[in-house]
């Protein structure tokens, strides 16, 4: 069963990245290195190496050098707080493990602040809540539901 949402996030990943095909994504949780992926490549999908990738690493004790080829930038939440920069795309995936280690609303707002679109999934509860104000698309796949959120009319030039 985990498995089989694992595939299915997967899938949605890759599908809105293709579509939207942005200059960057900011990967809160590192979803990729979540998934054991040692490559921008999964399930004969990918993401393309002109597409700048940084991730926020929430797990830093699980470590490999091959997630320094697959991501661009990887920041520590502090140095995310820092960093002032725009986001094209900003992914929130598998947030049940994420709120073990930061509150899911607190990255959320943070990440909105910076990124002109969200792909949000395994979102909790009072989260689902706050989203209501939110220009959000509903993504369905056999049961799991996924959060697409246009920011781009409010994205603001410098994160908070």
């Amino acid at each position: 069963m985990l498995q089989n949402i694992k595939c299915k996030t997967l899938i949605v990943h890759f599908e809105i990245v293709k579509e939207l095909e942005p200059e960057n994504i900011l990967d809160a949780g590192m979803f990729l290195k979540r998934m054991g992926s040692v490559s921008r490549q999964m399930m004969n999908q990918g993401i393309s190496e002109e597409i700048q990738l940084y991730g926020i690493d929430f797990f830093p004790e699980i470590s490999l050098p091959a997630w320094n080829n697959v991501y661009d930038k990887i920041y520590t939440w502090q140095d995310f707080l820092q960093a002032k920069k725009q986001y094209h795309l900003g992914v929130v995936l598998g947030s049940g493990e994420l709120e073990k280690y930061r509150d899911v609303g607190e990255i959320i707002e943070r990440m909105r602040s910076c990124c002109g679109y969200l792909l949000l999934g395994d979102l909790p509860e009072k989260c689902k809540e706050s989203i209501v104000n939110f220009k959000v698309q509903e993504i369905k796949i056999e049961g799991e539901v996924y959060y697409f959120v246009d920011n781009s009319k409010e994205w603001t030039s410098e994160c908070m």
